[in-house]
């Protein structure tokens, strides 16, 4: 009987550990991201995660295949390494799975100049105001099944017709996420 508790008492030790670890790393990606988008400068970000932009008109474009013709076709300084040389079609399938869950920020601790806003508050904004107000979107961090690489979407609207979207693609070196490549999906 000891000698149960005992396993079942590593077992949970092992879990809370590795989902504290999980935890700290999607929050040390989601940090590094926002802090490299705000420069410093006061910004707004939507408080929860956006779980819709693999939908882009209606297509799909959270495949290996469809995101490499964005990075071949985009920006030149952006082509390599490509995509298909990272990832297998298989485990990118595994990474596109996690940008589906929803992500809360509430109990994030962001640094002062973050402020976060629902899409409550948005809505209730009118459009002369929605015209000349700036936020973010971030997806929820997706990591590779032997996590050494990291990805995370970041759009910023900044008026009616202002705004893009890159999908951020961080390698794990040295204990730290190195960004080895962005890739622009829209531009407005």
């Amino acid at each position: 009987m000891a000698a149960i508790k005992t396993l079942a008492f590593s077992i949970l030790l092992v879990m809370a550990v590795s989902c504290g670890s999980d935890r700290q790393r999607k929050m040390d990606l989601i940090l590094m991201t926002m802090e490299t988008a705000s420069r410093g400068k006061s910004i707004h970000l939507l408080d929860e995660s956006d779980t819709s932009w693999c939908r882009v008109m209606g297509e799909n474009i959270c495949t290996l295949n469809r995101l490499n013709t964005y990075q071949l076709h985009g920006n030149p300084r952006n082509r390599t390494p490509e995509l298909r040389e990272i990832f297998k079609a298989d485990e990118f399938d595994y990474i596109a799975d996690q940008f589906k869950k929803r992500v809360s920020f509430k109990e994030k601790d962001f640094t002062s100049n973050i402020q976060l806003i629902s899409q409550k508050e948005l809505d209730n904004k009118s459009d002369f105001e929605l015209s000349s107000f700036s936020y973010f979107t971030l997806s929820a961090p997706a990591f590779s099944e032997n996590g050494e690489y990291a990805l995370i979407y970041i759009s910023e609207f900044c008026g009616m017709e202002c705004g893009g979207g890159d999908l951020m693609i961080y390698k794990r070196e040295k204990g730290k996420w190195v960004r080895i490549l962005i890739l622009g999906i829209w531009l407005s």
